[in-house]
C-alpha cells in the first residue's frame, strides 16, 4: 500500500470517529461565539468529506481548492477558540461583504443584481451594515489574511502552502502550465488533462486535511470539555511528530 493510500485510509477513519463523536459536543445555540465556532468545524468536516470523496473516485482537481477553504475555516477556528474578541474580524468581514454586494446592486448597472435597483429595503440594509462595521471598527482594527494567519501562528503555512493553493485556485499562470503542459523526450509541449498526479503529492494534500481534523477536533473537544477528549487524542496522538502542517 503506498503513503497517498494509506493517509486516505486514516483520513477516512478519522472522518468517521469525528461524524460520530459530534452528538457528544455540547454548545449554546443562542452563544454567538459558540454557534460560529460549530458552524467553522462543521464546514471543515464537509470538506474533509468531499476531498475523501474524490480520492476515492481517483479525481484530483478541486481537492486543492478544497483544502484552502479549509485552511482559513481552520484558521479562523484556533482565532476564535482563543479570542473572543475575534468574533469582530468575522462580522466586519460579514458586513463588508454585504456593503460590497449591495453598493453594487444599487447602482442599477448589474443585471446579474437588478433586486437591488430602486429597492427601499436593499438601501436600508446597506445603511446597517455600513452603520455596524463602522461600529466595530471604532475600537478594533480590521485584519488581513495574512494577519489572520499570523494569530493563529500559522504564518509559515501562509507563506508557502497557502501561497500555492492560491495560485491554483486563482488559475494562476503558473498552476495552469504546471497542471496542463509537459514536455516530450522531443522537446515539444503536450497538452495533458486528468493526469495521474504524483503519490508524494496526494500523499501531502491529505496530510494537511488530516491535521486540520485532527485539530480541529481537539480544538472543539477541549474548548466544550467534553468525554471524547482522549479519544479525539488518540488520532492526535498518531499523527503528531509525521505531519506536514503545524498541530495544536
Amino acid at each position: 500500500m503506498d503513503k497517498a493510500t494509506s493517509m486516505l485510509d486514516f483520513l477516512s477513519e478519522v472522518l468517521r470517529a469525528t461524524i460520530d463523536l459530534l452528538p457528544r459536543v455540547a454548545f449554546n445555540k443562542s452563544d454567538e461565539r459558540q454557534r460560529t465556532l460549530m458552524a467553522l468545524y462543521s464546514t471543515i468536516i464537509e470538506q474533509v468529506d468531499s476531498a475523501v470523496a474524490l480520492r476515492r473516485d481517483d479525481r484530483w482537481t478541486g481537492v486543492n481548492h478544497i483544502l484552502r477553504s479549509s485552511m482559513e475555516a481552520y484558521t479562523d477556528l484556533i482565532n476564535l477558540a482563543s479570542d473572543g474578541d475575534y468574533m469582530k474580524q468575522l462580522n466586519a468581514k460579514y458586513h463588508s461583504e454585504w456593503i460590497k454586494l449591495i453598493s453594487e446592486g444599487v447602482k442599477g448597472e448589474n443585471i446579474y443584481l437588478a433586486f437591488f435597483k430602486d429597492n427601499m429595503e436593499a438601501t436600508e440594509q446597506l445603511a446597517y451594515h455600513r452603520g455596524a462595521l463602522a461600529e466595530i471598527e471604532k475600537d478594533t482594527k480590521v485584519i488581513s489574511v495574512f494577519e489572520r494567519f499570523q494569530k493563529a501562528e500559522l504564518e509559515r503555512e501562509y507563506r508557502s502552502m497557502y501561497n500555492s493553493l492560491c495560485n491554483d485556485t486563482h488559475n494562476n499562470i503558473r498552476a495552469l502550465i504546471d497542471r496542463h503542459f509537459r514536455v516530450d523526450q522531443y522537446g515539444v509541449q503536450e497538452l495533458v488533462i486528468f493526469e495521474d498526479i504524483d503519490t508524494p503529492s496526494v500523499a501531502a494534500s491529505l496530510d494537511v486535511f488530516m491535521t486540520i481534523l485532527n485539530g480541529s477536533n481537539k480544538i472543539i473537544h477541549h474548548y466544550f470539555d467534553t468525554d471524547a477528549q482522549t479519544e479525539v487524542a488518540s488520532f492526535h496522538t498518531r499523527r503528531v511528530g509525521k505531519g506536514l502542517f503545524c498541530e495544536n
